[in-house]
């Protein structure tokens, strides 16, 4: 027996390519809460391909498969594989299709929704309609509303090659809100307006409607108590402290030890044609090893610095990091530490790293 399908449709004022990255990008943004049943779903994720995973991330650092998907068509069509059967559970024998249309119109985008293939849930096709299709409902109300209110930009001043600058970006990008960089050269740091935004002439700030913030660590709780989800910080209490240890570490430890005697001799001095004392390079080469050896040492044996879960002590330390791995001082303090040279590459190939690289940035935006 065939089962009429599911079929719902909203109606968003953003052009194709935004509503499909909304739907897609930011499931997590306007998935219905209290679908839940255990530990609490931190994100989404939908593996941008054919035959991707779609799983939700919990904050226990597990993962729940959810479907996979079978048609990535952007911005015009996703056809997503559900496997999960009337009570939520993951069935990999079982698949009906989500198929994800997005057809532009006069100030927006239609995006029409059919779940299809429900015959195949057997005997249990009524509990799954009974209790699934009010949630479509409640999902594309959602979507539409996360869709009309985007809420005020996120502006961020600062270089393009600063780790603190990308450190909050890297925030912005995992949560996935937009954002925006004003890009400054080194002299206007020095310049009234940017001292009237941070009056001791560093960066990043940021600007929030009518909210202004400087200091990175700020920056990045606020976006975190802002969207708490992905959830970038441990629910336990000894995973957090060691987050906040690193964090310390970042600014008290490795600006100081690494990133200025080190880092920026090799990599900033060279780009704007500023001599290099090597004689005081090479004086600091035994604190930056010491800094890395505990940072190795602290690291343990998780995929991020504190466990299974990234955290915000990745964001605020990678940047460093991942400056001093491409020095050839650098190459030679970590070949003795694989796990952390490990972390380092997993993390830069993340798509928030990418996406908030120098290179990628300074193509980006006009410097002031």
């Amino acid at each position: 027996m065939t089962i009429a399908p599911i079929q719902r449709s909203v109606t968003v004022a953003l052009p194709p390519e935004r509503a499909f990255d909304l739907f897609t990008r930011n499931m997590v943004a306007w998935w219905p809460r209290g679908c839940d049943d255990g530990p609490r779903t931190t994100d989404m994720v939908l593996e941008p391909r054919p035959d991707g995973r779609w799983y939700r991330r919990l904050d226990d650092g597990s993962e729940m498969p959810m479907g996979r998907v079978l048609t990535w068509s952007p911005p015009s069509r996703l056809v997503l594989g559900w496997q999960l059967d009337a009570t939520l559970r993951f069935d990999p024998a079982l698949l009906t299709e989500v198929d994800i249309r997005f057809e532009a119109q006069a100030g927006g985008t239609m995006v029409s929704l059919e779940h299809r293939n429900l015959e195949r849930f057997g005997d249990s096709a009524a509990a799954f309609l009974a209790r699934v299709n009010g949630g479509w409902s409640a999902a594309m109300e959602g979507y539409a509303a996360v869709a009309a209110d985007p809420g005020a930009p996120f502006v961020v001043f600062g270089l393009p090659g600063s780790p603190y600058v990308r450190a909050a970006l890297l925030g912005l990008a995992e949560k996935r809100l937009d954002w925006q960089l004003r890009a400054l050269g080194r002299t206007a740091l020095r310049s009234p307006e940017h001292l009237a935004r941070h009056p001791f002439g560093r960066v990043p700030v940021l600007t929030h409607g009518d909210f202004t913030l400087y200091e990175t660590q700020a920056i990045l709780r606020y976006l975190e108590r802002f969207r708490p989800t992905p959830t970038l910080v441990p629910a336990d209490a000894r995973a957090a402290a060691r987050m906040d240890q690193f964090c310390g570490i970042t600014d008290c430890y490795v600006v100081a030890d690494i990133t200025m005697p080190v880092v920026f001799p090799r990599v900033a001095a060279p780009r704007l044609g500023l001599p290099v004392d090597e004689a005081a390079l090479s004086a600091a080469l035994p604190r930056a090893a010491r800094c890395v050896a505990e940072i190795a040492r602290l690291a343990g044996a998780g995929p991020f610095l504190t466990g299974a879960r990234l955290t915000l002590a990745d964001l605020m330390l990678f940047p460093h990091l991942d400056y001093l791995a491409a020095t050839a001082e650098g190459a030679a303090m970590l070949a003795p530490y694989p796990a952390l040279a490990g972390w380092i590459a997993r993390m830069a190939a993340r798509p928030s790293a990418v996406a908030t690289e120098r290179d990628v940035l300074m193509a980006m935006e006009e410097i002031s």
